[in-house]
């Protein structure tokens, strides 16, 4: 028999019944619906996760400073501690042997002047090698560079979103205010996409509301605390190829015996962040892909449940077409093409609403998904899987009929 001719008997035949059609869908379509949700949030997690490591850097190392309770500040005081140092980046240079870039970071507790009410950029004092370990471009001007840190010039780079809200005034050579002190702009930072990172591990710095001044320079604004020293982070990229969790060992190996087990400082490895993230994913993916399999399950019983009870109501029909010359393979094929169309149908239906959900759940619930091509395909693909499954017996069934018992059947 022609596939076409298959596929007109079918359609014809569940067409008789389409109510009864719709109903017996429906396992499928709630499968397929789950299956295209599952992975598209899969997926957008993924990305999202991708993006982090992409911004903190994979082949980077981040050390921060802890925020200690007082008791825990006194400890850190009787071991000559309290936080990471210049004198501790200096010791990472020197006994770290794959260490190709080291930025000492400090965080400023200050504020913008005239900068609009609910608006508070983060400003960080760094050197040139932040730029180079975090990959940051610019749109025009320049970035810190070392002659501005050795002479402590009160200049800055600021962020796209500051750069629009200030205006004029937040072009190359206009001055903004931090505090009391006056910076001028040298460079502005090209725009970046930033999310909200609230369900990943760690948040990330939005470089867009950053405003970045020289190393040092951070003494001449008011308010500042006086050791000079101290630091908010370092930050460390190793050469291609290096054993970054071996390398992130001998680090903290380094810092708590300069600090003598003071435990002031938190180390940060993209890279184990990463493989957490999909751990996470992976069972995340795997317990939906069970829900997904036992609606699929649930949906191909009904389907084989409907085939044989339609081989029932059409037991004479079988009869007539075995007299009038068909074959057993006519009758196999034409019960399991109608069974796989069923599916099918399901599929395309679950499609739509899996798209849907993932919609849905990107708008209300504010997760990131991206339905995928291969997801679509995968679910048209098991779709046409459960309807072979669900049709081979009942075709079977229908094939091995006595025509003459049929025939006589009422």
């Amino acid at each position: 028999m022609k596939i076409r001719g298959l596929v007109r008997d079918g359609i014809h035949s569940l067409g008789q019944h389409k109510l009864r059609t719709f109903l017996s869908t429906l396992g499928i379509v709630f499968g397929i619906t789950a299956i295209i949700a599952m992975v598209s949030i899969g997926e957008g997690a993924k990305r999202e996760a991708l993006a982090l490591i992409e911004q903190l850097g994979k082949n980077n190392i981040i050390l921060r400073s802890l925020d200690l309770t007082e008791s825990q500040e006194w400890e850190a005081r009787q071991f000559h501690a309290g936080g990471l140092r210049l004198s501790d980046l200096e010791r990472i240079r020197v006994r770290t042997s794959n260490a190709e870039e080291i930025a000492p970071v400090v965080k400023v507790e200050a504020a913008l002047t005239n900068a609009p009410k609910g608006f508070n950029p983060e400003i960080l004092s760094t050197t040139d090698a932040y730029q180079r370990i975090l990959g940051l471009t610019l749109t025009k001007g320049r970035f810190i560079c070392p002659e501005d840190v050795e002479r402590k010039n009160l200049s800055c780079c600021i962020g796209w979103d500051i750069f629009e809200i200030l205006g004029p005034a937040g072009h190359i050579g206009q001055s903004i205010r931090i505090e009391d002190t006056a910076f001028r702009i040298v460079g502005i930072l090209d725009k970046r996409d930033w999310s909200s990172q609230a369900n990943q591990p760690i948040a990330v710095r939005n470089t867009n509301r950053m405003i970045l001044i020289p190393l040092g320079t951070e003494r001449t604004i008011q308010n500042l605390p006086s050791d000079e020293s101290r630091l908010s982070e370092i930050v460390i990229r190793l050469a291609p190829g290096s054993d970054i969790p071996l390398t992130s060992r001998l680090v903290v190996d380094i810092i708590h015996q300069a600090h003598r087990g003071a435990k002031d400082f938190s180390v940060i490895i993209p890279q184990e962040l990463l493989n957490q993230a999909r751990k996470t994913h992976a069972l995340y993916n795997a317990v939906l892909g069970c829900i997904a399999a036992i609606s699929l399950v649930v949906g191909g019983i009904g389907i084989m449940n409907i085939m044989l009870a339609t081989i029932s109501e059409r037991t004479r029909e079988i009869g007539i077409r075995r007299a009038i010359g068909a074959n057993q393979s006519h009758i196999f094929f034409q019960f399991l093409c109608e069974a796989v169309m069923l599916t099918l149908i399901g599929g395309v239906l679950g499609i739509a609403g899996g798209v849907s959900a993932s919609v849905q759940i990107a708008e209300f619930i504010g997760w990131k998904t991206v339905v995928t091509g291969w997801a679509v395909y995968l679910s048209l693909f098991t779709s046409v899987l459960v309807g072979v499954c669900s049709g081979t017996y009942p075709a079977i069934r229908a094939a091995r009929m006595d025509p003459i018992e049929a025939l006589r059947f009422e």
